[in-house]
């Protein structure tokens, strides 16, 4: 065994296993690792092709492993050395890639030249052969001892919990919940853009009651629905300027077995799931918006994937409010005509199963805007971001006012919650308080709405309706804000 070791440059093979056990274990068990072997396969077979080319010249050129090691090292984990890098004092006169990148390929130049020039290579085999096995075991011990431990995978602490009474109630309306993302409030749209808002109207029309200084208590789409559907804000323990891919999973997993929808389905409600997440068993009709984030750790770590991020965020923040490319807008549009798709759905959805929870996510007005109030694509590259963005809000209002007149048709005795699920953001002009200013109204077939007020936030939503029509007793919780960046 110990001749192999020596000879053979295994080093190769077990880095790409140790990389695999080393996100499996970071990320378990948010990480889909078939996807990430779909997504990256072409780097993965390069680095298996030059694994086993090292493994097969090992007798005639024995060096070639040894050589090929940091430059492995580098493309597997640059995303972590280089975050290991932002940490050491001075790191910020470094740390540009226009600076990085030339002093990594000098490193992995003269390391090269080092290996080339050392006398025997079978030290140096016997060496990374040994480094790896050992990496490969305690990641190995790390991912057993955490998958038995367990992971707690929730949100909140016990004494952050909610109890609900079983109510004894003869009549359950039928409850939708209808949330246009990014959708901001009449007094930003009429200050910020100078637009009279026509929905307004139709919603007063129909006795629909309009939080007039409404916001949400947090501007990113994952936790205000999270804090929304369980009726509690979520324990924050992370650093809420640097909100991590792990952090945004264990969002999406608390979403999925939020309060509310276990609360309804015990009441003997049918959940039809129109949004953009998982609720309960139930999964949306289209491709989850934040499905990439199961294979995305890959965008973090590999250099490949790392750099494109990182060049595409750059991009982003110099064309902001200027132009966008095309690739992503295509993509944005197609996410919209999908969505659009459960628009259609949740239509055939009024004539189900009574009672029902109807859960209608609207990707619209949210940025970048790519269709108009007459459903044709607005695919120019320069954005004008005023104009393009009232035209995709008008399409958005469009959806909302024919679904809304169905809704009230078939069935007038609805609940019918209509609300954004945070405010505008990425706009010039726009302030901070701004970007939590959110569309807020509801129906309530008695307009009962003595238990509604003027700054109500989105996570008393559902304390005011299972106070209103289920004979609970929630009191509101005060109004709030946390200001959470992605990393």
């Amino acid at each position: 065994m110990k001749k192999i070791l020596k000879e053979q440059p295994l080093h190769l093979l077990l880095l790409l296993i140790y990389f695999f056990i080393y996100a499996f274990g970071m990320y378990y068990p948010y990480v889909d690792m078939v996807g990430i072997l779909k997504q990256n396969w072409i780097v993965f077979s390069t680095l298996f092709f030059l694994s086993i080319l090292a493994i097969l010249v090992s007798s005639s050129w024995s060096k070639l492993g040894i050589m090929l090691f940091p430059a492995f090292v580098l493309v597997l984990f640059f995303g972590s050395i280089v975050d290991s890098l932002k940490l050491l004092p001075f790191s910020a006169y470094f740390m540009h890639y226009s600076l990085l990148l030339p002093l990594f390929a000098c490193c992995l130049g003269g390391i090269a030249c080092f290996f080339y020039k050392w006398k025997s290579a079978y030290r140096m085999n016997y060496f990374f052969n040994m480094l790896t096995l050992l990496w490969w075991a305690s990641s190995g011990i790390y991912f057993t001892m955490k998958s038995f431990s367990g992971m707690n995978e929730s949100m909140y602490s016990p004494s952050n919990s909610l109890t609900l009474n079983h109510p004894s109630v003869n009549e359950k309306p039928d409850v939708y919940f209808i949330v246009m993302d990014g959708y901001p409030s009449s007094s930003v749209l009429l200050h910020r853009f100078g637009y009279v808002n026509a929905l307004d109207s139709f919603l007063n029309k129909n006795n629909f009651y309009m939080v007039k200084e409404s916001s949400s208590s947090y501007k990113n789409t994952c936790f205000s629905i999270l804090s929304t559907l369980n009726m509690l804000p979520p324990d924050i323990r992370f650093n809420p300027n640097e909100v991590s891919n792990l952090e945004y999973l264990r969002c999406l997993r608390n979403i999925k077995s939020n309060n509310v929808c276990k609360f309804l389905e015990e009441q003997g409600y049918e959940i039809y799931n129109f949004s953009i997440f998982d609720l309960l068993q139930k999964k949306p009709a289209t491709t989850p918006a934040f499905s990439f984030l199961y294979t995305q750790m890959t965008d973090n770590i590999m250099l490949p994937n790392r750099l494109l991020r990182d060049i595409r965020h750059i991009e982003h923040s110099k064309n902001k409010n200027d132009k966008i490319a095309p690739a992503l807008m295509e993509d944005y549009l197609q996410a919209v005509k999908d969505n659009q798709m459960n628009d259609k759905e949740a239509e055939k959805a009024i004539a189900g199963k009574n009672p029902k929870f109807v859960y209608l996510h609207l990707l619209v007005p949210h940025e970048t805007m790519v269709i108009d109030s007459f459903e044709n694509a607005m695919m120019s590259e320069v954005n004008v971001f005023n104009a393009k963005f009232i035209n995709q809000l008008e399409y958005g209002n469009g959806l909302v006012v024919n679904y809304v007149n169905k809704i009230l048709q078939h069935n007038p005795n609805s609940i019918i919650i209509l609300q954004g699920d945070h405010g505008i953001r990425d706009f010039l002009g726009i302030t901070a308080d701004d970007e939590f200013r959110n569309l807020h109204a509801y129906y309530f077939p008695d307009k009962n709405y003595e238990l509604l007020n003027d700054s109500l936030q989105n996570i008393n939503t559902f304390r005011v309706v299972f106070n209103t029509y289920f004979q609970q007793t929630l009191p509101l919780i005060n109004n709030f804000r946390v200001n959470l960046k992605e990393q």
